[in-house]
């Protein structure tokens, strides 16, 4: 029928201008208070420009070796998208409440995404509108990093958690961008590979609430690249990032 072609192309449009490359992580600002302390954060998330589009789950684990140094190791994969992160750091107890935390670090992902999108035909024998691969991007990328985090945590008797956290670093890139002509065909001349540096800026906040060990979590994350949709590119990169899941501290 027409006006499922007309939908479907349109869909299909939509998924074309979505060629991520980069999204928010939703690594856990783990507000750390002494030595021999262990907290466990896994999640799952939504990100996207506009529209949420994209979905990961991500695991983060943060253990205090002393009484101010820390270390932190974090996975996410989804979308045809992965990325692991590692970092240390220092962190400082203010008062009963308060911690101001410190990091530097570094994260590497890939990513391998096909997009079949319609073709605008249908097919002779079933009468579906047929679809074939248009374009596909495939790459890696690399971020050193610098993060400071701050927040309260155990407030009242819900356990509330509150922490805001800045992340700034560069985005290096080594990234493909190919599309297709109807016989799936790669055309040559539409060929893109992406190397320019970028300017990361992301900013986080978090929020928990539950008993003292084992809280329900939530974060918000956005993304900053100074370059990638400035360079007239296919390629763009997820502005934020939405998360819920679950938070343990040993």
């Amino acid at each position: 029928m027409l006006w499922r072609k007309t939908l479907a192309i349109v869909a299909g449009t939509i998924t074309i201008s979505a060629c991520s490359v980069y999204h928010p992580q939703a690594v856990d600002i783990p507000l750390m208070t002494q030595q021999g302390e262990t907290k466990i954060d896994a999640s799952a998330s939504l990100s996207g420009h506009v529209i949420p589009t994209n979905m990961a789950v991500n695991a983060t684990a943060t253990h205090a070796f002393t009484d101010w140094f820390a270390g932190q190791a974090h996975v996410n994969y989804g979308s045809g998208m992965g990325a692991a992160q590692l970092a240390v750091g220092a962190f400082k107890p203010l008062g009963e409440h308060s911690v101001l935390e410190g990091y530097v670090g570094y994260n590497t992902g890939f990513m391998s995404v096909d997009d079949a999108s319609v073709s605008g035909d249908d097919d002779t024998n079933t009468g579906e509108t047929r679809r074939s691969k248009t374009y596909s991007y495939d790459g890696r990328f690399n971020v050193p990093f610098g993060q400071v985090n701050f927040g309260w945590h155990d407030l009242t008797r819900i356990h509330i958690d509150f922490g805001v956290g800045f992340k700034a670093g560069s985005y290096i890139p080594n990234l493909n961008y190919y599309e297709y002509d109807r016989d799936e065909v790669r055309i040559d001349e539409r060929t893109e590979h992406y190397t320019t540096p970028n300017l990361l800026l992301e900013p986080q906040m978090m929020l928990r609430v539950g008993s003292k060990n084992v809280k329900w979590t939530f974060k918000a994350g956005f993304c900053y690249l100074n370059d990638i949709n400035e360079s007239m590119t296919h390629l763009t990169y997820d502005f934020y990032s939405l998360s819920t899941g679950f938070h343990i501290t040993f």
